[in-house]
Formats: C-alpha cells, structure tokens, sequence
C-alpha cells in the first residue's frame, strides 16, 4: 500500500494565487493573496520595459479595467489580449500592506 510520501511529488515552492486584484493609486495594485496576505505592487518597472504596456503607462482610464483571471493566476486587461502579467511575476514586485 503507498504511503503519503509516494502520491505527492515535489515541484519546488508554490506558486501564488490572487484572490483579489484591484487597481489603485498610480500603477499600483492592491492584491490579497489565496493565503489572504495583502500586498501593494507597483506595476511601473514591469510595464516601463514592455512595449505591449505602451498604453497602461499613459491612460489612467485603461489601467482601471484591469480585471483578474478567474483562476487568480493572473491579472489582464481585456481590450488588450496580450496585456497580462501573471502572479509569478507580481510577487516579485510585491511590498506587505
């Protein structure tokens, strides 16, 4: 019979999830996590190097429909398909609330 040790294999740390994303002041995000910790991200370094970002870096309007996947893996904007930046890479950015 397999222990518990036998059905599990490791695959490093776990990724984070985001239960919840919304757009504050500037180009930052406030996001609770699954684990229910709060985080600020500021989002200037990651959409200053991007072309893609062009447009999240001038319009405020745009920013703010940053909506979240329903999965909470990432974080998109919908009028632009290839605007999205999933949570492995936010964390990096991430400042406790």
């Amino acid at each position: 019979m397999p222990s518990d040790d036998d059905e599990m294999v490791g695959s490093g740390p776990a990724i984070h999830r985001m239960a919840e994303a919304k757009t504050s002041e500037g180009r930052t995000i406030a996001v609770t996590w699954t684990t229910g910790e709060r985080v600020t991200i500021d989002l200037r370094p990651l959409i200053s190097k991007h072309r893609v970002f062009a447009r999240l870096r001038v319009d405020d309007a745009f920013f703010r429909t940053m909506q979240l996947d329903e999965l909470g893996h990432y974080i998109f904007w919908p009028d632009e398909p290839d605007c999205a930046i999933p949570a492995a890479y936010l964390e990096d950015y991430a400042v406790p609330a």
